[in-house]
């Protein structure tokens, strides 16, 4: 996707399908009993057989990191195409909204209806009521709860523009204060998980939108990318086997200090693949495509990827073994790509046409 200015990165591209990828699937797999889970938020009770055979699996074992690329994405983005220049915040956040607020806004209200529908006007309400809380509370449904958070970044984007100009240590400070702060509050409130706080605001993801802002202006060799790439499947393969996001670990202080281990883990390997000059071929011109659809993969899957797995697993064949369910994942995501392109072609890029530029002169 090109940005306002004209910049167009295809690494970058490939990198959201990867993440667009990785939530799916972990929102496709089942338990190993065939037991749904995410997003109908019904705790798997254990994984699928065959799903610790090789590390990479635990990169769709544990997809939620999907989130933690796109996040880390942004702040890689905003911070490339922004680089030493000064931006008029008005018109950067009007981007923003052009970008995200057209299809969220028919999601919401999709949802709203079907709640109505489906369950009545009293759910029809209370779904309504969430989604006016969104702009403070991750309430947003279909995965927009991510926006929430992306809009707590866009508020205090400017401010660490300026830290990070000013003050060459000033992320590493930004860092250390959202991890003692995360420590803090797990003191505060022991009655609550710190997985919830580090997974779902920005108190817990500010760390991966900064680290991606570091490494936009850093440069990492390929090779360089690689080993941090085997570094994060080798962490997400221990935290995988150690329980992963529906085990104990919820309770455990290793999620205040999580989310920056996957950041410090997956920016390298952006920024060393943002750098590699692709064959363009049809592959990668569809990877590419998936990429710049991923927005709509995103919000729009929630709505099928359960009746998808679940259909299969009723009447086609079991999906109890992890390499079959992944098998079925996969063609399942080219039907929600395909749709989604649709969806982004025809609907998303006619707002984008309204954007204007804003760097100051």
């Amino acid at each position: 996707m090109r940005s306002t200015e004209g910049q167009y990165y295809p690494g970058l591209d490939h990198i959201r399908a990867l993440a667009a990828f990785l939530v799916f699937m972990w929102h496709f797999l089942p338990g190993n009993d065939g037991t749904p889970r995410a997003p109908d938020f019904v705790e798997k009770q254990m994984p699928l057989d065959g799903a610790f055979d090789l590390w990479v699996n635990s990169w769709l074992n544990e997809g939620h990191i999907g989130v933690s690329i796109f996040m880390v994405l942004s702040g890689y983005l905003f911070a490339k195409i922004i680089g030493d220049r000064q931006i008029i915040f008005s018109r950067f956040l009007a981007n923003r909204a052009l970008r995200l607020l057209p299809l969220l806004t028919v999601v919401c209200a999709v949802v709203v209806l079907l709640h109505y529908l489906n369950r009545g006007p009293e759910a029809g309400a209370q779904m309504l009521q969430r989604i006016s809380q969104a702009y403070w509370r991750p309430s947003l449904p279909n995965g927009g709860w991510s926006i929430t958070v992306e809009f707590h970044f866009y508020i205090v984007f400017p401010l660490l523009l300026f830290l990070t100009r000013t003050w060459r240590f000033a992320p590493f400070m930004v860092l250390v204060a959202m991890i003692a702060l995360r420590f803090a509050l797990d003191a505060a409130y022991p009655g609550s998980p710190p997985r919830d706080l580090a997974y779902w605001t920005i108190i817990g993801r500010l760390d991966q939108f900064v680290i991606g802002m570091v490494f936009a202006s850093l440069r990492v060799s390929p090779l360089g990318g690689a080993l941090t790439a085997i570094l994060a499947t080798g962490y997400i393969a221990w935290f995988d086997h150690a329980g992963g996001w529906y085990s104990d670990l919820r309770w455990l202080p290793i999620w205040n200090v999580h989310p920056t281990i996957e950041a410090v883990l997956i920016a390298p390997t952006i920024a060393a693949y943002d750098r590699i000059r692709m064959p363009e071929n049809t592959l990668t011109r569809l990877i590419s495509c998936v990429g710049a659809a991923s927005y709509s993969i995103y919000l729009l899957h929630y709505f099928v990827v359960a009746e998808f797995r679940d259909f299969i697993h009723a009447r086609i064949m079991p999906l109890t073994d992890f390499y079959t369910a992944t098998i079925a994942g996969c063609l399942c995501f080219a039907i929600v790509a395909l749709w989604s392109w649709v969806v982004y072609s025809r609907f998303e890029l006619y707002w984008l046409k309204f954007r204007r530029p804003y760097f100051k002169a």
